[in-house]
């Protein structure tokens, strides 16, 4: 065996031990409760989506050009990501997207509130996005969605 290829075994061994000591970087817990949403693009609206457990529903008014409509969906959460069919303005459309927890943004520091972003299309072409937030509620602590109105302000 060349030297060269015990340098090459040394440093693959070198890197999957450091690879495997590497922190794991995870996503906070996604938050169940009811999210305010928005829909846009082909068509326009908005209403509620709610996780619950593994479950997200989505319920909407929308419009596309003078007809109205509603949007809704059942869709299953694996991890923080959620897809599945709906219907909108009677039609069948395909949906995926994602849930943040407050705190998951570490780019910018952490989320005001959870969100949820999404993506929608229709085998007609319609297509668009879906977003929303766990609204801010008078006393809710920016941050945790589960705040109660308690706060800790000593004021």
């Amino acid at each position: 065996m060349s030297w060269r290829w015990v340098i090459l075994v040394l440093i693959a061994m070198g890197l999957a031990e450091w690879s495997a000591a590497a922190p794991r970087i995870r996503a906070a817990a996604v938050v169940d409760g009811q999210y305010a949403i928005q829909v846009a693009g082909s068509l326009t609206g908005s209403g509620v989506a709610t996780k619950q457990g593994r479950v997200v529903q989505i319920a909407a008014s929308v419009a596309q050009d003078d007809e109205a409509g509603s949007f809704s969906a059942t869709l299953q959460v694996t991890g923080n990501h959620f897809s599945g069919t709906g219907t909108a303005m009677g039609r069948a459309i395909t949906i995926y997207g994602r849930l943040d927890s407050s705190g998951d943004d570490a780019r910018k520091g952490k989320l005001k509130s959870s969100r949820i972003v999404g993506c929608y299309a229709s085998e007609s072409g319609q297509r668009g996005r879906i977003a929303g937030v766990i609204p801010l509620t008078a006393g809710h602590d920016a941050g945790n969605d589960h705040a109660n109105g308690d706060r800790d302000d000593d004021d």
